[in-house]
């Protein structure tokens, strides 16, 4: 099983999903919403834990006020504009007062980075939402959902595209070090492709989106992220363990994927770990995202998924892991503490990631 050319892979990798919430009685709340979470983060993750463990810090996203979500977060730098309306966050004709305010939390989180990642080296995450979960989440000036309008649809990604380009420059101009990269949030995308996400009047049902359409807007987006200076493997698309879902990732051609290993059609070994194992001989990177609470549940059921299918627990060197806590399928209600990873969370999964960096190195 090949990896990454020209250098010798991590016996594995500890990512963040993007989220970390602090306790209210941290300094978290003297330095400010961001910045003393994002330097929390650095302590974290800012180096390699140890030998052979690479760590991948984050801008991290914790609910701390109506700005610091996933959705505006991914609304925010769009080259749109819109507001906040009484139904929900919605683009359109017309800049109001909080899709201003959302914007400049934007660029207070990356001021913050500036800070808390001074003198900082390596990848620098953010995560913000695809172009299935946004159409899904946001709705348009007619107070429909945009996934109603098939226009607006086909062109998100190279909105998206334009909006994350545009932050990743511009964190990269204030954390010279910085390499960016981005998770692009599809695990709200399972409704949309089956058709169960309702209408404003919530007596119907929006049509399916098939796995044809489904590829050709992961594809878009790939493309539209390349044009931007973000290649393949700055890109990190997430998605639900669905088969026909990994599958249509795949053949869209990202380049990095993440996904819950104990869930759907992953919990047991079959067709979507066969994409995934052949995806990765291909080169793909192939990131894996643990519930909080099993960690070493998960790193345990990759390595015996990657038996099953013939390989040796060598070649299961370099995979990554991130602890998790968004499970719901609608981003724009995930609001709550439930949806932001703790700390305690991320000491599960440092604690595990020795013994598992110990298995594969034998």
């Amino acid at each position: 099983m090949s990896t990454r050319e020209g250098a010798t892979a991590p016996l594995l990798t500890v990512f963040s999903d993007g989220t970390l919430a602090l306790n209210e009685t941290t300094s978290d709340l003297e330095a400010g919403p961001f910045l003393g979470r994002f330097e929390h983060m650095r302590s974290l993750l800012g180096s390699s834990l140890e030998a052979g463990i690479e760590a991948e810090p984050s801008l991290a996203l914790g609910g701390a006020g109506p700005f610091d979500h996933v959705l505006p977060a991914s609304l925010a730098m769009l080259p749109v504009s819109g507001d906040l309306a009484p139904y929900g966050w919605r683009i359109g004709p017309g800049e109001g007062t909080r899709w201003r305010a959302s914007h400049d939390a934007a660029v207070a989180r990356l001021d913050a980075a500036r800070l808390a990642f001074f003198g900082y080296e390596g990848p620098l995450s953010f995560v913000r939402l695809g172009p299935v979960s946004l159409a899904s989440s946001v709705f348009t000036s007619s107070g429909e959902l945009a996934l109603a309008d098939s226009g607006l649809v086909r062109e998100l990604p190279a909105l998206i595209a334009e909006g994350i380009g545009t932050e990743a420059a511009l964190l990269a101009e204030r954390v010279s070090g910085a390499r960016p990269r981005v998770m692009l949030d599809e695990r709200g995308a399972l409704k949309a492709v089956e058709g169960r996400v309702r209408t404003a009047s919530g007596y119907r049902f929006h049509p399916a989106i098939g796995r044809t359409a489904l590829t050709d807007l992961f594809a878009a987006c790939v493309s539209a992220m390349q044009e931007r200076g973000l290649d393949g493997e700055h890109v990190t698309l997430a998605v639900d363990s669905r088969v026909g879902i990994v599958r249509a990732a795949l053949d869209a051609g990202v380049r990095s994927i993440a996904l819950d290993p104990l869930s759907r059609d992953l919990a047991a070994v079959g067709g979507a770990w066969e994409a995934l194992g052949e995806a990765r001989e291909r080169g793909v990177d192939v990131r894996f995202l643990a519930t909080a609470g099993a960690v070493e549940a998960t790193m345990r059921h990759v390595l015996g998924a990657w038996h099953e299918l013939g390989y040796s627990l060598k070649e299961a060197r370099g995979l990554a892991y991130a602890v998790t806590r968004r499970r719901a399928a609608d981003p724009a209600r995930e609001q709550g503490p439930a949806a932001y990873v703790r700390a305690s969370d991320m000491d599960e999964i440092m604690h595990a990631a020795p013994g598992y960096a110990e298995r594969v190195s034998d």
